[in-house]
């Protein structure tokens, strides 16, 4: 009867001893999460900072006309949608640091934090990656008359290797971003937006014909052929750039695995380059410029 008062005594003392273990264990694991929960927030929270400082670095630069159409709708789509996150997290968090966590759901709980902290650790990189972006310079404008000739569209490299010059430094600097992040999948950008002044193109002349060629069409305004010729111009300029681009990527090998680049030339036409500027003259040099935009992005294909 004694030995069998001593075992259940011991069976009773190693399972209270088991049971204040597993409570202590229990009761660390608890505060440790509440502790990454903090942290969360306050990470969560300096993000939050961070992409209203990049919303205000992304207007300005839009404002300015140094940032193309394509990438600030992307910039601000993405901010927005990460900040309607950050938000719910940090009240959903601070929600639960409030109340009792209980035995039961803390697996569950352990599960939702590591899913969110992996969450913002993406969500990190990609707000310093549009930051940096937004602190460089990715415009270039150049005067038509550097490029082409009156009237003319085609950039003639065999002739002329140094008619590339220009574009060299554009490319050089889109694949010196990109070379910051060789291990993040990457969309890269290059806008290229030609312009023409309101000079008439005379009906019947040489390159009356050819833009109306190019066109397609039988009767052109001038307008309309002013629009195709700075089509012509920019798709040219682009070709230029995606050959340099070609061979930059191919000889860097595995720097730019990650990297992929949408050409996309565009032609303005008469529009005013710049619409802040009131005093264009329908003969304007000013008017007579190809805009070159590159931008790197996250890509979440």
């Amino acid at each position: 009867m004694r030995n069998d008062m001593q075992t259940i005594t011991k069976a009773f003392v190693i399972t209270a001893a088991i049971f204040f273990l597993f409570s202590c264990a229990t009761a660390n694991r608890i505060k440790e999460m509440k502790s990454e929960l903090k942290r969360n927030i306050q990470l969560n929270k300096e993000a939050l900072l961070a992409i209203e400082k990049i919303d205000s670095a992304r207007e300005a630069k839009f404002d300015n006309g140094l940032l193309d159409e394509k990438s600030n709708t992307f910039i601000s789509k993405f901010t927005d949608s990460v900040k309607q996150v950050l938000t719910k997290h940090v009240a959903e968090d601070s929600v639960i640091l409030s109340k009792r966590i209980k035995h039961r759901s803390i697996d569950t709980l352990s599960l939702r934090i590591k899913r969110i902290t992996e969450e913002a650790k993406a969500n990190l990189g990609n707000i310093e990656l549009i930051d940096e972006l937004l602190a460089t310079n990715t415009f270039t404008q150049l005067n038509t008359a550097s490029v082409f000739g009156p009237g003319e569209f085609i950039i003639d490299l065999q002739n002329n290797p140094s008619a590339a010059d220009p574009f060299k430094k554009v490319a050089a600097d889109m694949l010196a971003f990109a070379a910051k992040f060789p291990n993040k999948k990457l969309n890269g950008t290059f806008m290229v937006l030609g312009y023409a002044d309101a000079q008439q193109i005379a009906q019947g002349t040489a390159l009356d014909s050819t833009l109306r060629l190019s066109m397609g069409v039988e009767i052109a305004n001038s307008s309309q052929l002013n629009k195709e010729l700075s089509r012509l111009r920019a798709k040219s300029v682009t070709e230029v750039i995606s050959g340099i681009m070609t061979q930059q990527t191919t000889a860097g090998g595995e720097l730019y695995k990650n990297l992929h680049i949408d050409y996309l030339p565009q032609g303005r036409g008469e529009d005013y380059p710049n619409p802040k500027i009131k005093d264009y003259r329908e003969d304007d040099e000013r008017r007579r410029v190809v805009f070159v935009y590159w931008s790197i992005l996250p890509d979440f294909n």
